[in-house]
C-alpha cells in the first residue's frame, strides 16, 4: 500500500511530478518515485553537450544531482563530461561521489578504474578494480 500522504508531502516540498510510481511488495509501504526533473535534466545535459553548449550542459547535470544527490548515473555522466573536457580533478571527484552515494555499486567503482587507466594511474586502477570485484561479491 502506498503512503499517499508521504507522496503528497514530498510533492509539496518541491519534488517534481512523478513519471512512474513503483510499489514494492515487501509488506512495507515502499515506493520509488522516478521524477521528470532528473530524467529531463540528464537528457538536456547530453543534448547540450552534443551541441557544444558546455556551460549549459554542466548546469543541467548539476541540476539532476541537486534533485537527487545519490543518483549514481548523474555523477558518472558528469564525471565523463568533465573527463572529456580534460577537467580531470572534477571528473575524479564525480566518480568518487558516485561511489560515496552507492558504495556497493561495482559500476561506479569500475568507472573510477577506467578513469584511472585513462590517466595512466595503473596502481590506482588496480585498487579500484579490486574494490569493484569486492563490491560484486558482497
Amino acid at each position: 500500500m502506498v503512503d499517499w500522504n508521504a507522496l503528497d508531502a514530498m510533492m509539496a516540498q518541491g519534488a517534481a511530478k512523478p513519471l512512474a510510481l513503483l510499489v514494492g511488495n515487501t509488506g512495507l509501504d515502499v515506493f520509488v518515485v522516478v521524477t521528470a526533473a532528473i530524467g529531463s535534466s540528464i537528457a538536456m545535459a547530453l543534448l547540450l553537450a552534443k551541441e557544444q553548449r558546455l556551460p549549459d550542459a554542466e548546469a543541467s547535470f548539476q541540476q539532476a544531482i541537486s534533485v537527487s544527490p545519490n543518483f549514481v548515473p548523474a555523477h558518472l555522466l558528469l564525471g565523463d563530461f568533465y573527463a572529456q573536457q580534460k577537467r580531470f580533478p572534477e571528473a575524479e571527484q564525480q566518480y568518487q561521489a558516485a561511489i560515496a552515494a552507492a558504495p556497493d555499486n561495482p559500476s561506479a567503482r569500475a568507472a573510477l578504474a577506467r578513469f584511472y587507466v585513462s590517466q595512466g594511474r595503473n596502481d590506482d586502477a588496480e585498487r579500484a578494480l579490486a574494490d569493484a570485484k569486492s563490491a560484486m561479491t558482497s
